[in-house]
């Protein structure tokens, strides 16, 4: 049988919410990269046609802005008549297939 869920065999491991090591140099390493090639970067961007572009920077949001979940709220309890909140998550109304057929359409 496993560990319960919050326990571990090294106590002084890792703590929660520090990113590994590796990933950390590796997110350093390609910060590194951008920053010193930023005007090649944009002067490439600016070359691509308008729906190449559209479809770059659609591709590069996942890094830059959290995704957002849509939820809905209930209010009521039908069957308890006593107000209660229920949350409902929703998948997003685009998958990225139909963003990239609409991107193709432009």
């Amino acid at each position: 049988m496993g560990l319960k869920k919050g326990t571990t065999n090294n106590p002084k491991g890792r703590p929660k919410g520090v990113p590994n090591k590796t990933t950390k140099e590796i997110r350093e390493a390609i910060n590194l990269i951008l920053s010193c090639n930023i005007e090649k970067l944009q002067t490439d961007i600016d070359s691509l046609e308008p729906k190449d572009r559209l479809k770059f920077i659609c591709d590069l949001l996942p890094f830059a802005v959290p995704k957002l979940q849509t939820i809905q709220a209930d209010f009521t309890d039908s069957k308890a008549n006593t107000p209660t909140i229920v949350f409902k998550k929703y998948e997003p109304e685009l998958t990225k297939e139909q963003i990239d057929k609409l991107i193709d359409k432009l």
